[in-house]
């Protein structure tokens, strides 16, 4: 049987109030699924708010959706299982149900969050036989928890979910590889009725409806419409004994009659478990496997896989041999390259230290400062990092009160920085970041694309690694250091000496130096340096990715003041410039913004500075 998952589940919301145990249900789910019906790791696609990695957290509408564009290289499935724990909410200006990501919004449902019928259009594309959609979630507008808040359906909510039902039903995929598919039976099981609540069960750690049905699933019932009977009933049930109500309902098309498949015999598993160590290259372990699987049903397949790996040992121990014979030799080699390396390091530290002294030597000869704009690179662990001269001086921090997209905490002051610094001419790209950290979280992958999904504290860890590395005492930019750095003795809202034209995203005067939501068409970050630069020669101070700053996030102080640091403590750190999917309001060069510092996302990297 071709099978597959999708599961969603979110505790830790940003404006929502948080849950308790959602993400265990979904977590628990996907558990039993591959324990009482053999589904695998690649037919499981889990996305919880707790992932380690950023891209496979359900943090934002876009990543919920293209979740299911993995269920292309499974072909035409038997079964499709989607399930969905967490806020669920009605928009009441609309009055559309959906459900809630990581980062939706109450005030701005219909741009933060999934609505059902952007999951039933997802669905209605994957050519599968049998759909079952668990709804373990509320449908109204979100209140304090599920325990507490009035969590009402709205009249005419199953009715809703039975046309949802009959429309994927009815559907054709519009599958271009696997051709077209009708679905032969949908049930959408929601965890309560009408004007009802879903509550979550303190003592269990699950949602009442979650937790019968975990006890259907490792009863290993064959049929969904026995695994949600079982739960509905025992719901009822338990619910009541609190004193409370609440009615689980099932909307179909084509029946219920949608089979679950059978968990795998021992000696199934056994080869499953040979065939995966086969592949990565594990041998002797993988023989132990599949001899314990023929010795409980010889099958040809099993018999193959056993040829397969007798022959690599085979293989592996006339190499062995080989390879003893060629130690005595290696050894004496070995010596002889040692010399030899030796006396190249010893070179070569001969040639630093004669470089060095030349470089000394010619810093000593030139006198002169840096200009405002001067070029210097410096190659750290095989990568250039080139750098801009940003002079001491002084400067408006803030915005004026007739600027197009001001906000309140942009009040204007007079800041004086005492000491130049050498700022980064682009933001840090993947490749510098690779090349200290050994790893890349970008959820967007190119060399010369800028990191993101990196937090404050990660981009703090960088500094102190790359200053150990050259030397060099870099830092994250103060927020006053980055305000002046990207004015570039400029007054106005670009550093480019133009005002916005427009504040969301058609913004021509923006379009020259920056990357942000120009007509929705930028759906990922780009290539530094390829836009306008300001006059210092710094690149993409205007969006691509916003910038994290060393200040903690606070009101500033309207009397003149030198080298600030923000405040001594806070909740949030200053990010600033705007990324590839804001408005144009968010990438002028007054707007501020802040993030919780563990916090991390696409949209989010930085830019460096040292003073000499």
């Amino acid at each position: 049987m071709k099978k597959c998952a999708f599961l969603f589940g979110v505790n830790d919301y940003s404006e929502l109030p948080q849950l308790r145990y959602a993400r265990q249900d979904a977590e628990a789910v996907a558990k039993a699924l591959k324990e009482a019906y053999g589904f695998g790791e690649n037919e499981i696609f889990l996305r919880t708010c707790k992932n380690e990695s950023a891209a496979l957290r359900p943090s934002n509408r876009r990543r919920i959706l293209s979740a299911f564009d993995w269920s292309e290289a499974l072909g035409v499935l038997d079964l499709l299982i989607v399930g969905f724990w967490g806020h669920g909410s009605i928009d009441e200006r609309t009055k559309k149900r959906y459900l809630c990501p990581i980062d939706a919004e109450m005030g701005d449902l219909p741009g933060t969050a999934v609505s059902l019928d952007q999951i039933k259009e997802a669905i209605r594309q994957i050519p599968a036989k049998n759909v079952c959609l668990i709804l373990d979630c509320c449908q109204n507008v979100v209140g304090e928890d599920r325990d507490s808040a009035a969590f009402s359906l709205e009249e005419g909510a199953k009715e809703n979910l039975d046309a949802m039902a009959r429309d994927i039903g009815m559907s054709v995929s519009k599958n271009t590889t696997h051709g077209s598919n009708i679905h032969q039976t949908v049930a959408i099981l929601n965890s309560c009725s009408e004007g009802e609540r879903a509550y979550e069960w303190a003592e269990r750690e699950h949602g009442f409806f979650t937790a019968h049905l975990l006890e259907a699933l490792h009863e290993r019932k064959n049929m969904i419409a026995d695994v949600f009977e079982y739960a509905k009933e025992k719901t009822i049930e338990s619910v009541r004994t609190k004193g409370k109500k609440q009615n689980p309902f099932c909307s179909c098309y084509g029946g219920m009659n949608i089979v679950l498949p059978a968990p795998p015999s021992v000696e199934e598993e056994l080869y499953n478990q040979a065939l995966e160590l086969f592949q990565e290259e594990k041998y002797s372990e993988a023989k132990a496997k599949i001899d314990a699987a023929i010795e409980n049903s010889p099958k040809k397949e099993y018999i193959a896989l056993r040829v397969s790996i007798l022959g690599i040992l085979k293989i592996q121990e006339k190499t062995l041999l080989i390879e003893r014979e060629k130690e005595n030799l290696a050894q004496e080699k070995a010596e002889i390259e040692r010399r030899r390396q030796e006396d190249a390091r010893l070179a070569r530290e001969k040639a630093e230290i004669e470089r060095k002294a030349a470089e000394i030597a010619k810093q000593k000869a030139s006198s002169t400062a840096p200009l405002a704009g001067d070029r210097l690179v410096k190659t750290i662990k095989g990568v250039e990092y080139a750098w801009r001269w940003c002079p001491a001086g002084e400067f408006m921090m803030g915005s004026p009160k007739g600027e197009k997209g001001r906000d309140d905490d942009e009040k204007q002051h007079r800041v004086t920085l005492t000491q130049g610094f050498w700022m980064l001419e682009t933001q840090v790209t993947q490749r510098m970041w690779q090349s200290v950290m050994g790893d890349n979280p970008s959820f967007f992958k190119g060399d010369n694309l800028p990191v993101e999904c990196v937090s404050w504290h990660d981009c703090v860890k960088f500094c102190e690694k790359i200053s150990k590395l050259s030397g060099l005492n870099i830092q994250l930019p103060t927020e006053a250091q980055w305000e002046y750095a990207c004015r570039a003795g400029t007054t106005t809202a670009l550093n480019s000496g133009k005002n916005l034209t427009d504040t969301e995203y058609d913004c021509a005067n923006l379009n020259e130096v920056a990357w942000y939501d120009w007509k929705g068409e930028n759906e990922s970050t780009h290539p530094v340096g390829q836009k306008r630069p300001n006059a210092w020669g710094l690149y993409d101070m205007h969006g691509n990715v916003w910038e994290w700053c060393q200040d903690w996030y606070g009101e500033y102080v309207e009397s003149p003041t030198s080298d600030p640091k923000g405040p001594n403590s806070g909740s949030n750190r200053v990010n600033r410039g705007g990324g590839w999917h804001d408005y144009a309001e968010s990438c002028r060069s007054a707007y501020r913004g802040s993030y919780d510092p563990p916090y991390s996302h696409d949209a989010v990297g930085f830019r460096l500075l040292f003073v000499p």
